[in-house]
């Protein structure tokens, strides 16, 4: 039925005075309206009372809510189907709260709650360490001591006093890539071999 600019009591007065006794096309006359419109009118509102329209709005109001309910919960399910498999680490959940936000367009409380990640979580910012300190202390390390590992530059450090655990400090000597130094080995040539013997004998 096309929107009318009638309310739905006065809808139901109207049927009740053609119900009363006046005729339809008088009610008709009265309102502006035509005939087939009051007999639409009549199909869907006859037999009731103006509280029956309160209670049937109040009702309609209720299933919209619920079909907005039962749409959220549908797209949480597919989002969450969507994700389950490959969102593990917090670092993945994060990444996933930001593919949310952004193809979805869901609020970032929605989103967290979505991939079950803390919103303190997601808005957290890790703080970058200063390893310069470390860096510069390693350095002085191989450049005096070319060919020691990582080891016995840690218990060098902590022998000067430094306080740094081993697992920040390896960290460190990775990044610098130092762990890819590698004592170097002596060959010998045959004329080298040849003085050795030489050097011997002697």
């Amino acid at each position: 039925m096309k929107r009318t600019r009638f309310t739905e009591s006065q809808i139901v007065a109207s049927i009740k005075k053609q119900e009363s006794g006046i005729p339809a096309k008088d009610v008709c006359r009265e309102l502006g309206i035509s005939d087939a419109t009051f007999y639409n009118w009549k199909a869907k509102y006859g037999g009731m009372e103006t509280s029956d329209v309160k209670r049937i709005k109040e009702m309609e109001a209720e299933l919209s809510q619920y079909k907005k309910i039962v749409a959220e919960l549908t797209f949480e399910n597919r989002a969450m189907k969507g994700f389950i498999e490959k969102v593990i680490t917090p670092a993945d959940k994060r990444e996933a709260v930001f593919q949310l936000i952004e193809e979805a367009h869901c609020s970032v409380s929605k989103a967290c709650k979505i991939v079950k990640l803390p919103r303190s979580s997601f808005q957290y910012t890790a703080k970058t360490k200063d390893d310069s300190q470390i860096e510069d202390a390693l350095e002085g390390l191989v450049k005096k001591h070319p060919v020691i590992g990582f080891w016995q530059s840690f218990y060098r450090l902590r022998n000067r006093g430094y306080g740094w655990n081993h697992k920040r400090v390896r960290r460190v000597y990775r990044k610098m890539n130092l762990n890819i130094r590698r004592k170097p080995k002596k060959t010998f040539t045959g004329k080298d071999k040849a003085t050795l013997n030489t050097t011997h004998k002697f």
